[in-house]
């Protein structure tokens, strides 16, 4: 397996209290860390797979420390609407951590129109600078929140990940659902971010990790005979969920 790292994406979080530069301190205890992953929609495929061999986080005192290890697959696509996956999570040292590595394998692939087709990570880490404090008995969850229509990109060799990955911290972002009369995909925009999602059992939606401000929210009718509509001045708050409740779309005449 490659070890040259060819993409690393800057997302600086700040996680807890006031970082230190001296690294994680056994002497101050142990807090936490957890690492989840969600996605945005991607309609142009019908699943993309990732396996993963390992999550490791890094302090400039202890360098690289393995939260999780083992062979485990994932559909991204699955991975919308509420669903997510804990892919790693394991006791550290309180103090500050400045990167997250994932390590894939090369069994990666993509179904589109029912064809499979490789997926090639190169280098096979995705490396995402973060900041996150991690105090003493409490559980700090990072989201990795992965774009997957966005990650992958057609070359003359194949389809290659580059991944869009937002990181966020559970604690600093809030949620936004709802119930749409027909199925739809559901897309907030705002504080320059997008996030999407589609409708799933009866019709309802849930936006994860919005971080908080105001959005406006355009939901698109998968019904060609009902119309498309937004809403806007939608508040987010912190730790909280924003219910827009039913919202109906009308019927084309």
């Amino acid at each position: 397996m490659k070890q040259l790292n060819l993409f690393t994406l800057l997302a600086l979080l700040a996680v807890g209290g006031c970082a230190s530069d001296d690294g994680p301190s056994s002497a101050n205890g142990e807090g936490t860390m957890q690492v989840r992953m969600v996605d945005a929609p991607a309609s142009s495929y019908d699943s993309v797979i990732i396996t993963v061999t390992d999550v490791s986080v890094h302090s400039n005192t202890s360098g690289w420390i393995t939260l999780s290890s083992g062979v485990r697959t994932y559909n991204l696509l699955a991975l919308v609407n509420g669903a997510e996956a804990v892919i790693g999570e394991a006791k550290l040292s309180t103090g500050l951590y400045s990167q997250l590595r994932l390590t894939l394998s090369d069994s990666c692939w993509v179904y589109a129109g029912g064809v499979r087709l490789s997926l090639k990570v190169p280098g096979d880490q995705i490396i995402l600078n973060i900041h996150a404090e991690l105090s003493a008995n409490v559980t700090t969850s990072l989201v990795l929140d992965f774009d997957a229509g966005r990650s992958l990109v057609m070359t003359g060799a194949g389809l290659v990940m580059k991944p869009v990955i937002r990181v966020l911290s559970t604690s600093s972002t809030g949620y936004i659902q709802g119930i749409v009369n027909v199925r739809s995909s559901v897309t907030a925009y705002g504080n320059g971010d997008t996030l999407g999602t589609v409708t799933g059992a009866n019709n309802s939606f849930r936006i994860m990790y919005a971080k908080p401000g105001t959005y406006s929210l355009t939901i698109v009718s998968g019904n060609a005979m009902f119309y498309d509509t937004t809403l806007t001045n939608i508040s987010v708050v912190s730790g909280q969920t924003t219910n827009v409740g039913m919202i109906t779309l009308r019927a084309k005449l």
